[in-house]
């Protein structure tokens, strides 16, 4: 016989010792015994093949060949059985564990994944860049964007799923779970919460318009996705500006105003002019700096703010070309909400738009330099489309690399479980297992399934979790659950 792996001591816990830990006092064949009310012949010899082909391998890297072989019928055999306690637990520990294997090549085993609080986390110290972050945040900014579609946006959280409806805006503000997080974080540091990102387009739901300030799709987040008002604006210097009211910009101290400069690709580009509570903070000029940029304005009074931005004031002598805002304090965490509802992976990567302007799409989302975690929550509507594997990984792996290249580390997030998702021709599942294994591919990205929160979705809507049955959209207490499981994951002492 060949000699055995000894794949359970290689990294982390196993869901035994979760057990354990838990107050389980048996071995660990008792544990799987206590399980097996609800296990299946199928479920059984998936977990039986896989452990199996593990431990007979020879190397680490025979494991990795053995065990991923048998990942399509534990997968199909989950699917199968997602209601039951086992599936949850072989999912857990095998499916999303032992299946994989990390850029070394070394087997990413029964007991690699590790547990925060409910997330099973692959690749953990792909997030180090944050933790980094996260320790100074007593004194600067530590500034976490989300990326993502309607649930990022907050659908659900009003206790109905109705969708992206304008009356429902103001709950989505108050009760989404980047915003429910981003309030755990400002109790963390005791700094207060500021609105964060602000969207200038008709989507975002901030801002009013006045004269020619023309929604411009390939300067703003989301460029060239052609639902829900998405991009930023372009200003002309006779009297086009946006105005954000002090009633929807929330409380804040320091501003900054995203624009594009010279050598992004925009035609003849011009510095806009800021203005706080009627008060001119920054001049219009003629010359921007280079590529995307933020102005900003700081040391203003603690307290809601009306901002408004104007083009360059000679008529037909160029653009202001502006993304979005910013508002924040001068420390303490960030969290950017920049979802739209209905969004695929490729909406969020520019569309179908040129090279140049997607390229734009892409930064105005990241805003490399200053975000440190970006999370990624793309592929309910992605799974909807049933859009090509390949494509929807090629398009996030841009995007990866955009936040990398500019200091950032990047959390893939699983959304929560659709009601038909095992049963279309490329399953739910695919498309987290594409997120994990970016995750394995890549230095400074980690995975996790906010799936796992939620179980079966029968238990989950009996529990509240979703506002109806057949909605994909969580509930104010499901957003709630996601946010506490991040806030702990994110906040924990080690990520390496």
């Amino acid at each position: 016989m060949a000699e055995k792996v000894a794949i359970g001591n290689i990294n982390g816990r196993s869901a035994y010792q979760v057990a354990v830990d838990g107050g389980f006092s048996g071995t660990e064949a008792e544990w799987l015994d206590s399980l097996k009310g609800d296990v299946t012949p199928e479920l059984e010899a998936a977990r039986v093949a896989a452990v199996g082909a593990a431990e007979e391998a020879a190397d680490h890297a025979a494991a990795v060949q053995a065990v991923t072989a048998t990942n399509d019928g534990i997968m199909a055999a989950v699917a199968a059985d997602e209601e039951s306690e086992f599936g949850g637990q072989l999912r857990n520990t095998i499916a999303e564990g032992i299946a994989n294997a990390d850029i070394s090549g070394e087997v990413v085993a029964t007991g690699d994944a590790r547990y925060a609080r409910g997330l099973n986390v692959t690749n953990l110290a792909g997030l180090r860049r944050w933790e980094v972050a996260l320790a100074d945040a007593e004194n600067s900014n530590a500034v976490i964007t989300v990326m993502g579609d309607s649930i990022t946006w907050g659908v659900g959280s009003d206790g109905n799923a109705l969708g992206d409806q304008p009356g429902a805006w103001d709950a989505f503000r108050s009760f989404a779970w980047p915003v429910q997080l981003r309030k755990m974080l400002a109790r963390r540091t005791g700094i207060p919460v500021a609105e964060n990102f602000i969207g200038i387009t008709s989507g975002w739901d901030y801002a009013t318009i006045a004269g020619t300030a023309s929604s411009s799709p390939s300067i703003g987040p989301f460029g060239g996705y052609t639902v829900g008002g998405a991009g930023g604006r372009s200003l002309d210097g006779s009297g086009s500006t946006v105005t954000i009211p002090a009633t929807k910009s929330g409380t804040f101290t320091d501003l900054d105003v995203w624009i594009w400069g010279t050598g992004s690709g925009v035609s003849n580009p011009r510095k806009p002019g800021v203005s706080v509570d009627a008060g001119l903070q920054i001049a219009a000029a003629s010359t921007p700096a280079a590529d995307f940029h933020r102005l900003t304005v700081s040391g203003l009074a603690d307290s809601t703010h009306e901002i408004v931005i104007s083009g360059f004031s000679t008529s037909g002598s160029g653009l202001s070309y502006v993304s979005h805002v910013v508002t924040r304090y001068s420390r303490g965490i960030v969290v950017n909400r920049v979802g739209r509802s209905g969004a695929t992976m490729q909406d969020a990567s520019g569309g179908t738009q040129a090279d140049t302007a997607r390229a734009r799409a892409i930064k105005a989302s990241v805003m490399p330099g200053f975000t440190n975690l970006l999370i990624i929550s793309l592929g309910t509507n992605d799974h909807g489309a049933q859009v090509p594997i390949a494509d929807y990984k090629s398009r996030m792996q841009e995007v990866i690399t955009e936040a990398v290249n500019g200091g950032a580390c990047v959390l893939l997030l699983g959304e929560a479980p659709a009601a038909n998702g095992s049963s279309t021709t490329i399953t739910e599942n695919a498309y987290r297992n594409a997120m994990r294994e970016l995750a394995l591919a890549n230095t400074h990205v980690a995975f996790t399934d906010t799936r796992d929160l939620f179980g079966g979705r029968t238990a989950a809507f009996g529990e509240g979790l979703f506002p109806t049955s057949s909605t994909v959209h969580p509930s104010r207490r499901g957003h709630g659950l996601i946010a506490r499981s991040l806030f702990e994951l994110l906040t924990q002492a080690r990520m390496s």
